[in-house]
């Protein structure tokens, strides 16, 4: 075993032991170990810096949730056709993106950031809560000093909460339009709600271009971005397949 794999697999031990005295359950330990043997085997860069991002905030449930965002995301991107995707080196004094990798030629620098309902990811939260435009405008706004000056600068949105859909992120996104000075660094967001699919579309993420930015996302970046999918081609096909049986059947 190289020396860096016996270093992850130290911090690893120390991190499923710290879970364990912390009360997390046993199904999200073994759901992480499933998620760090994905990251392995898909090649991403800085497994390191995940693991010890995971340990310095793991007494933080949410926080931790958070960061077990950005590993699947990464997965995600390196099934999906990106190259050399690395988790950025943490630096106390910069604040940094959360993960580079390239496409087409060009690096991408991804920032993920998750939005909570209260305090529990798994909590049934009232139909009628919404949160107001001016909440999720300042989300966006906490994570403009992390992005790279003169780079494609993608904030990759996930709702945990069912009070935060597209319809709602278009209407903050008015404010990135209306203020193309404070946004310049921001080329886009990519939104998403826990990777639920939109039916008949079958679509997981919407990508909102920042045409004012100063580096803009171009044609087939934004094609290959809205069309992420943790499903399969086929297995995507299928689904829609049924969709489809199943709205016919209903309209007679």
């Amino acid at each position: 075993m190289a020396k860096e794999e016996r270093i992850i697999e130290d911090r690893l031990q120390e991190l499923f032991a710290g879970m364990n005295e912390l009360g997390y359950k046993a199904f999200q330990i073994d759901r992480l170990k499933k998620l760090v043997d994905e990251l392995e085997q898909v090649g991403i860069y800085g497994l390191a810096r995940f693991v010890n991002k995971l340990i310095e905030i793991i007494k933080d449930k949410n926080q931790y949730f958070d960061v077990e965002k950005e590993g699947r995301f990464a997965i995600l991107l390196a099934n999906s056709g990106f190259l050399g995707v690395t988790f950025i080196k943490r630096d106390l004094k910069i604040r940094r993106p959360d993960i580079k990798a390239t496409y087409d030629g060009d690096d991408v620098y991804f920032e993920v950031t998750r939005k909570r309902y209260k305090v529990d990811e798994w909590a049934v939260e009232p139909e009628n809560v919404q949160w107001p435009s001016d909440d999720i405008i300042s989300k966006m706004q906490d994570k403009l000093g992390q992005l790279v000056e003169g780079e494609i600068n993608v904030l990759v949105f996930w709702s945990s909460t069912m009070a935060v859909d597209k319809h709602r992120m278009a209407e903050a996104f008015e404010e990135i339009r209306q203020n193309p000075g404070a946004y310049r660094k921001l080329s886009g967001i990519l939104f998403t709600e826990e990777e639920g699919f939109s039916i008949p579309s079958m679509k997981q993420y919407y990508l909102f271009k920042n045409e004012n930015a100063s580096k803009l996302i171009d044609t087939n970046l934004a094609e290959k971005l809205e069309s992420l999918s943790t499903l399969s081609p086929k297995e995507l096909e299928e689904r829609k397949k049924r969709w489809g049986s199943l709205l016919k059947r209903r309209k007679y």
